[in-house]
Parts: C-alpha cells; sequence; structure tokens
C-alpha cells in the first residue's frame, strides 16, 4: 500500500498548522489541503476531509486511511487535539520530518559521486560483455558474453540491488525478528549513527508527549515506536510495566536493554532532579546534533565500501582483459612455435 512521502507528510504539516494558527476551522484547513499535491496524496486527503466533515477528529480520520500516514503524525495529532494546541504540534512535527529530510539528504550527498562512479563502472561492464562478443573475442566477463549475456548481468545486478534494499529495509524495519537488528546496531559506525538518530527521536517524541501532559505509560510507548526499530520496542511490554508498578522512565527504558549507559544516566540526572521536560528538550537538540555528524560519518562509510566495490569490478576486468588480449595470445603462439620441428639448416 501507496505511504506518504516524509516531503510530503512535512509540508501538510506545516500548511495546516499555519491554517490554524492563522484561525481557520479544521474542516476548512483539511478541506484546502485536499486539493493540492499528487492523484493518491488528493484522494488520501479528500477521504481525511470526509471522516473529518462528518464529526471525526483528526487523527481518527488519518488513522482511517490505514498505513498510508506515519503511526507518528496520528498519534501527534492526537495529542495536540487533547491538549487543545493541535496547531503547535503539527508546526512541531512538521520541524522533526524537516530534520529527518535534512539527515537523507546529507547522506544522499554523501555517496552521490561513488554511486555514480559505480554506476559507470556497472554500465561499462555491462557494454563489454556486448562488444566483445560483436568484436569476435572469445571472452566472457562473469561467464557471460553476447545478449543473451547482457540480459543475465541486467537481471542479476538488479535482483541484487533489489535483495539489498528490501534486507536493509527488512533490517531496519525489524521484519527478520529482533537479533539481526541488534547486531546491526554493534557494527562499527553504522551501529552508532542508527543509534544516535533513533535517540534523537525519542527524546524528541517523549519531550513532546511530557510538555503536552500525555500519562506516563502512553508517553513511553509513543516514544519507543518513534524510534522506527524492533531494537527498542520488542520489550515494549516489560517497560510499560515497570511504569505501571510507579517506576521511572529511566528503570522502564533499562529494561528495553537496548539503550547506552550514558543517555540511561541522563534520563535518571533528569528525573530526579524533577526535570524530565526540559532535561528532554535539550538531549533532543544534542543528539539531533550527534545525528547530523553521525549521518555524515555513515555516508562516508558508505562510500568507502561503495569505492572498494569499484575497485575489485575495475581489477578484474584490468586482469581478465590483460589475460584474454595479452598473455592468452603469447602463450598460444609460443605453443604453435613449440610445436613446428626445427629444420636442419645445415648445407
Amino acid at each position: 500500500m501507496a505511504q506518504i512521502s516524509t516531503r510530503q507528510v512535512s509540508q501538510m504539516c506545516q500548511r495546516l498548522g499555519t491554517a490554524l494558527t492563522a484561525g481557520l476551522d479544521i474542516r476548512a484547513a483539511v478541506d484546502r489541503e485536499s486539493r493540492y499535491g499528487s492523484p493518491v496524496y488528493r484522494r488520501h486527503l479528500t477521504q481525511v476531509a470526509e471522516q473529518v466533515g462528518r464529526g471525526a477528529t483528526l487523527a481518527e480520520a488519518l488513522r482511517a486511511c490505514g498505513s498510508y500516514f506515519p503511526r507518528l503524525t496520528c498519534d501527534l495529532a492526537e495529542v495536540g487535539e487533547e491538549t487543545g494546541n493541535l496547531e503547535g504540534v503539527l508546526l512541531r512535527v512538521a520541524d522533526h520530518y524537516r530534520h529527518l529530510l535534512r539527515l537523507r539528504r546529507t547522506f544522499l550527498l554523501g555517496i552521490l559521486w561513488p554511486g555514480i562512479q559505480l554506476t559507470l563502472a556497472v554500465l561499462i561492464i555491462g557494454g563489454l560483455i556486448l562488444v566483445l562478443d560483436m568484436l569476435g573475442a572469445q571472452v566472457a566477463v562473469f561467464g557471460l558474453s553476447g545478449k543473451r549475456g547482457l540480459l543475465i548481468y541486467v537481471l542479476g545486478v538488479a535482483g541484487v540491488a533489489c535483495t539489498l534494499a528490501l534486507v536493509a529495509r527488512g533490517l531496519l524495519r525489524g521484519w527478520f525478528g529482533p537479533l539481526p537488528g541488534a547486531l546491526l546496531y554493534r557494527v562499527p559506525v553504522v551501529g552508532p549513527s542508527l543509534q544516535t538518530m533513533a535517540l534523537a527521536r525519542l527524546c524528541w517524541t517523549l519531550s513532546l508527549a511530557l510538555n503536552a501532559g500525555i500519562d506516563a505509560v502512553r508517553a513511553l510507548r509513543m516514544a519507543l515506536y518513534s524510534t522506527q526499530s524492533r531494537h527498542y520496542t520488542r520489550r515494549l511490554d516489560e517497560a510499560e510495566a515497570v511504569i505501571v508498578r510507579g517506576g521511572q522512565f529511566h528503570e522502564a527504558l533499562r529494561r528495553c536493554d537496548a539503550f547506552p549507559d550514558e543517555f540511561l544516566m541522563a534520563m535518571e540526572n533528569a528525573e530526579t532532579t524533577g526535570t524530565e521536560s526540559e532535561s528532554l528538550t535539550h538531549l533532543s537538540a544534542e543528539y539531533q546534533r550527534q545525528a547530523e555528524a553521525a549521518t555524515l560519518a555513515l555516508a562516508v562509510a558508505a562510500s568507502v565500501g561503495i569505492w572498494i566495490l569499484v575497485a575489485a569490478l575495475l581489477i578484474y576486468m584490468i586482469f581478465r582483459l590483460f589475460f584474454t588480449f595479452y598473455l592468452q595470445p603469447m602463450n598460444e603462439a609460443l605453443e604453435m612455435l613449440g610445436a613446428v620441428p626445427w629444420r636442419d639448416s645445415a648445407p
């Protein structure tokens, strides 16, 4: 099922929040929003407008669209409506998604040039598979030659790319259970980067929920789900049970067995001094700054990996062509010379 893009949900929250701040009614604001955007976006916003027109809350209308809108957006819209500060919450949600877009842009720009090099290398190898066959050279690249070999190569590259994309998405979303995700968080550079981004989202969500007066159990649940990782939500029931028994947030998060000690210590200090909301706001800002640096480090690590792959492909092709067009003909010539008997040149 289609899902709204991060850019679209950011712009939607910004426009709705601005309209509500200006005094526009929520029904009129949503109805106006449904007139713009892509056909899929307009169809879902029209459904939301119809639901709101029949008396549903914005959160209920968003959830009625299935998984099109992010769970965090629906939950925070409900928080805004319950506290009477929907416009403020929507504007903060828009800021949050703009931050995610900045992180994504930083990562993509970091791997842009290595990605172009990898694309060119893949295209060059595909061209060689076809050109060498057209020239009549008896050489196969990865055991492939000719038009049929090129087709197999293209399908193989597409299959590998799709598989890697699905595996990466599955690891981040927890499709394969908690163990692969836990191992991913232990990978140097990758693990700390993903953890920093998740902690930034958790602190931001928990701070917003507490400022809005949401009860502790619900605030904890929203915060853990905002990490978008089963690595942090796999023990959600145990964490909630700690809060139900009257425990504090740092005790509940410790039961998740996924958070670093320095983060738990900061939470404990904040709760001991009674400054949870303020401390979480500062922590959120700090982790957002760290997330930007972590994203850059992740982009560098990805670039190095791509460059290694490109170098391996080029080295393979250089040695393959060197063997085919230099060593192999030389060996064949030497063998022919060795097969010709030497004639007696004496008079």
